[in-house]
């Protein structure tokens, strides 16, 4: 009886560990229920292939295994988004994970212990129950660093984060491994088997707390340095507001002042001198070339946004246009809008300050479509992006530089339960942003 519940309590545990492993490595393809309908479809189908391999051989070796891949490699490719590559390859790598440390775990010991391959891994015994939940414990712990990893919650280039995140991981599963060891040695003497487990949970505990105490400390520093960064953009746009409304007063100036000039002109026309009207004309002319024209819509925090990028544009001498029905409102005092817009703009300028000069237009457009924002930001771009990076996954190394800032994108549109679409067309890259009205913030 209690060998069928621990069989069945394994393959329950291994369901959940494969796929909620790649649940939360890939992006979601459909709406939360449907996303939740399938996961559980496809450990319940496979949660009975598993156990019916446990209890029926199967007909020729590592059946059971292809059989395994198939139904995760189905599910990667039907339910979730991401690299169509990575889809294919992660749910072999998962799959050889356990097979590595289950097989390296269970030769170690038994070349050390003199225990065979069935007493440890195929026998009901007391060796299977502890092989088998320390090799998952392990495979647990294998996936949460390569989430973490992959969610970029830290970085391994940083010695500190190997020490904490793999160091202390693994010295803890190598002293319960020791402490296993010992207790093989020992066939189990019940005088030292309290101090053997005392010793694995302290470790298993210890290592826990350490990596939630660093995780943390991680987590509160990004979220410490989001927020300076955020500010300082902040108040940047906010010191370009006031610029910009003195620039609107200098162009009242110049609209008055032209005024007073065609007068003139109308007077010099009148009185057939046209070479001292055609004169005047041209100087309006130069003058009007000269004179930077801000956007001035009834959101000043936008107003701050787009001529903050205008000013980068021009001095990388990209074409930048800019189409506006909406005025995002309902962002005003946000820093949510600064950060959409801004990243959104960013991304093209700073591909387009690398290309030619032919090459450097870019073009945002702001509309309303019934209870939807849309914002769309396109530029050109010299070769494919979409084709070797389709949701623009980068960082700082990214040949492309398409892709920085995006994450931020992604999190706001999520916010607003809204969506985020890439597409190429006419040799543009277009990044799309669809945000759901209902959920902006409101302001008086």
């Amino acid at each position: 009886m209690y060998d069928y519940v621990f069989e069945l309590g394994v393959n329950l545990f291994q369901c959940f560990l494969y796929f909620g492993f790649l649940y939360l490595f890939f992006e979601k393809k459909y709406n939360k229920r449907k996303n939740i309908i399938l996961f559980t479809a496809f450990i319940i189908l496979f949660f009975i292939v598993l156990t019916y391999f446990t209890f029926t051989p199967p007909f020729f070796n590592f059946f059971d295994s292809i059989v395994d891949i198939i139904i995760l490699e189905l599910y990667v490719l039907l339910c979730l988004k991401g690299n169509r590559i990575i889809k294919i390859v992660m749910p072999f790598v998962a799959f050889l994970i356990n097979t590595i440390i289950s097989y390296g775990f269970m030769y170690m010991t038994s070349l050390l212990s003199g225990k065979t391959f069935e007493e440890l891994a195929l026998q009901s015994s007391i060796y299977r129950y502890i092989f088998v939940t320390l090799v998952n414990l392990i495979n647990l712990i294998v996936f949460l660093i390569m989430l973490k990893i992959n969610q970029k919650e830290y970085n391994l280039k940083e010695a500190s984060n190997i020490i904490a995140f793999v160091g202390i991981p693994a010295l803890a599963m190598a002293i319960i491994y020791m402490t296993t060891y010992i207790l093989i040695l020992t066939d189990y003497q019940a005088d030292i088997l309290p101090y053997i487990i005392a010793i694995s949970v302290s470790m298993m505990i210890i290592a826990g707390v350490v990596w939630y105490m660093i995780s943390r400390i991680s987590r509160d520093n990004n979220i410490k340095t989001q927020l300076q960064l955020s500010k300082l953009r902040a108040d940047m746009y906010e010191n370009n507001i006031i610029n910009s409304n003195k620039q609107i007063e200098e162009m009242s100036k110049v609209k008055h002042d032209i005024n007073n000039q065609l007068a003139c002109i109308d007077e010099l026309i009148v009185n057939n001198n046209s070479n001292e009207a055609h004169k005047i004309c041209e100087e309006l002319m130069e003058k009007m070339r000269t004179i930077y024209t801000p956007i001035n819509t009834e959101n000043p925090i936008l107003n701050a946004v787009l001529n903050v990028e205008l000013e980068k544009a021009k001095n990388n001498n990209i074409d930048f246009k800019i189409d506006i029905n909406d005025d995002l409102f309902e962002f005003k005092n946000n820093t949510d809008l600064i950060s959409l817009i801004g990243n959104l703009c960013d991304n093209s300028i700073e591909y387009l300050s690398k290309c030619s000069e032919q090459t450097r237009k870019m073009d945002l457009s702001i509309n309303k479509h019934n209870y939807y924002k849309i914002i769309s930001c396109k530029n050109r771009i010299v070769s494919s992006v979409l084709q070797n990076n389709p949701n623009l996954d980068t960082d700082k190394s990214d040949k492309t530089n398409h892709g920085k800032g995006l994450s931020i994108v992604k999190d706001i549109a999520k916010k607003y339960n809204g969506n985020i679409e890439y597409q190429e067309n006419e040799g543009y890259l277009i990044i799309t942003v669809v945000l759901d009205n209902t959920n902006l913030p409101k302001n008086p």
